[in-house]
């Protein structure tokens, strides 16, 4: 982002590492057509290239669903140019996901997107990346946590959506070797066309978006913000969204009782990762639910400006809908698969529409 390049502490490294900016403030169909060009020559040429699925962070903290198509088919028109050219240079996807137990700019993200204004904002002036204070909070709690950062790669696709083999030969689901310069052929010679590949990154899309679901990793504070969420729009009926996140230290739980149904939502968790669905941290896969529930009270604890979740007693406070909404979005996708008594049906399946508001 911008910001990284006019941050006191990163711009250095980001100056000196060859990365490119990229102003999605700008809509003038000039920009985005030299934007796209220049992703695709630097393509063309065998130059790497890293970008967002969603075209910037994740405000909502939500699985990316909707690709942002641009980047992704410079790439596309990249392998077919070569093509045309005489460049035999395969295109590969290599999805990645970032998952963070403890999110540094998790407060301002959050409410950049209940506000809409993560579209026409490029530059957050008050984010936690600007306060040496928050850094030092930062770095001193991710440091006494295993796994505060887990970085997936999932398996590489060429760019037509086609898993590869070991050697980097395209290959059908059923591990049959094909020639991926068929896709831009026509009459047997290779050309450009704009519109049939638009069409390929529109499928290519479609696999890099059940990609990025099953290469989530999933950590102990979206767990434990899921459950508490639940239950705030399980005791909230009748209200929207934005209502509920009014609705401050008003909904608790017997810790006993979160403790339980962390512990069950941890299972059916599992259940799901041996159905190549999601991933789980494997920190966290055979700890004692209540450990589970210290872990994510203490990462906390102490470093956003507010309270998530309190513990008062016997029971545990859902503080701060705000950020658990955030931290918990991670499971917007799989909130009816992981709902064990059916009291919860009614909430989860609420829950589940979150991403439809994007």
């Amino acid at each position: 982002g911008k910001n990284l390049f006019t941050n006191p502490f990163l711009s250095f490294f980001m100056h000196n590492l060859g990365a490119y900016r990229v102003d999605r403030r700008v809509s003038a169909a000039v920009y985005k057509e030299v934007l796209k060009t220049f992703s695709q020559v630097m393509i063309e040429r065998g130059y790497h290239s890293l970008f967002f699925p969603g075209g910037t962070r994740s405000r909502s903290n939500l699985i990316e669903s909707h690709l942002k198509l641009g980047l992704a088919g410079s790439a596309v028109s990249a392998f077919a140019n070569n093509r045309v050219h005489g460049v035999d240079r395969n295109v590969y996807f290599v999805p990645a996901t970032i998952n963070y137990e403890l999110v540094l700019e998790g407060e301002t993200l959050v409410e950049d997107w209940l506000k809409e204004e993560g579209k026409a904002r490029y530059i957050i002036e008050d984010d936690e990346f600007s306060r040496l204070d928050r850094w030092v909070t930062f770095f001193r709690k991710i440091v006494g946590m295993q796994a505060a950062c887990i970085i997936r790669f999932g398996a590489p696709l060429d760019c037509f959506g086609n898993p590869v083999d070991d050697e980097g030969h395209s290959t059908t689901p059923g591990g049959r070797s094909i020639d991926p310069g068929t896709y831009v052929e026509r009459r047997g010679k290779p050309v450009n066309d704009g519109a049939r590949d638009a069409a390929y990154t529109r499928e290519l899309s479609d696999v890099l978006v059940d990609r990025y679901r099953q290469e989530t990793v999933l950590m102990a504070t979206s767990l434990v913000a899921h459950v508490l969420f639940r239950r705030l729009v399980r005791e909230t009926p009748g209200l929207d969204l934005f209502a509920r996140l009014r609705v401050r230290g008003e909904i608790t739980m017997p810790r006993e009782e979160l403790v339980a149904e962390v512990g069950a939502l941890r299972d059916r968790l599992l259940e799901l990762q041996a159905q190549n669905v999601v991933r789980i941290n494997d920190a966290i896969a055979t700890l004692d639910p209540r450990i589970l529930v210290d872990r994510a009270l203490a990462v906390w604890n102490g470093y956003h400006t507010r309270v998530a979740a309190k513990v008062l007693g016997a029971d545990v406070t859902a503080e701060d809908p705000t950020l658990l909404l955030y931290y918990q979005n991670r499971l917007v996708p799989f909130a009816t698969r992981v709902v064990t008594c059916a009291e919860d049906e009614a909430a989860a399946a609420e829950i589940a529409r979150i991403g439809g508001r994007r």
